[in-house]
């Protein structure tokens, strides 16, 4: 997929509502079928209550790291589109819900492997419905074999094959956060890390750029890191 020209992604990163009109932002959707993606992302999820789902799923367990919130779909594309997400990408999203930012990329770009991993049982078997739901839609199939989810702890998971991790770590704080920041270190194939509201806490990445992007709870800043030579 091209990637979109720097004022599309400026535009795609402010909040959207403000945005739907905007002729160039049309433009850009339609050379790159984002449409076409966007109506099956919404169709597998039209079912998924992801913030029910949570909700429920926490009664017993819960703390602020905990918090659910999910991306949208365009502004989250264009701010993948910063990293040139490719045919040998392999993505995970760490903390992943109902699997949204798994499909997001998988929908839009030419990738490897698109990953998630997610604590809550429940949240990952709904994960797992949404791609059964892809397959469906006929013409995914590709696409939704590219896609995997698996229920466990991020600071326990294995990471090995990941190039591109997404982190929404709004709701992380330290420890919890400084753990995670230092577990990725210890896995030199990870070469771009994206987090929300916060960096890194690493000497092992750079931070090499600062996006604003929407979710579903407003607009953040989002966090771009390169692993150092």
């Amino acid at each position: 997929m091209p990637t979109a020209p720097k004022t599309l992604i400026n535009l795609l990163l402010s909040p959207w509502n403000a945005l739907k009109n905007h002729l160039r932002l049309k433009q850009w959707i339609k050379e790159n079928n984002l449409h076409h993606h966007e109506v099956a992302f919404q169709e597998i999820f039209k079912d998924i209550n992801g913030f029910q789902v949570s909700r429920e799923a926490r009664v017993d367990t819960d703390a602020l790291e905990y918090t659910y919130g999910e991306i949208e779909f365009l502004p989250f594309i264009a701010l993948l589109s910063l990293v040139t997400p490719g045919k040998n990408t392999v993505f995970y999203d760490l903390g992943s819900g109902v699997g949204k930012a798994v499909f997001a990329c998988a929908l839009a770009y030419p990738i490897q492997k698109s990953v998630g991993i997610e604590l809550f049982n429940p949240l990952h078997q709904h994960a797992q419905k949404a791609q059964k739901n892809l397959l469906k839609l006929g013409g995914y199939e590709e696409i939704a074999n590219k896609i995997s989810f698996f229920q466990g702890n991020y600071l326990e998971v294995d990471l090995q094959e990941a190039t591109l991790i997404f982190i929404n770590s709004s709701t992380i704080f330290n420890p919890l956060w400084e753990n995670l920041s230092k577990r990725l270190e210890n896995f030199p194939q990870v070469l771009t890390v994206i987090t929300t509201s916060k960096p890194l806490e690493s000497t092992h990445f750079s931070l090499i750029r600062r996006a604003q992007v929407e979710m579903s709870w407003g607009v953040v800043m989002a966090y771009i890191h390169q692993r150092k030579n």
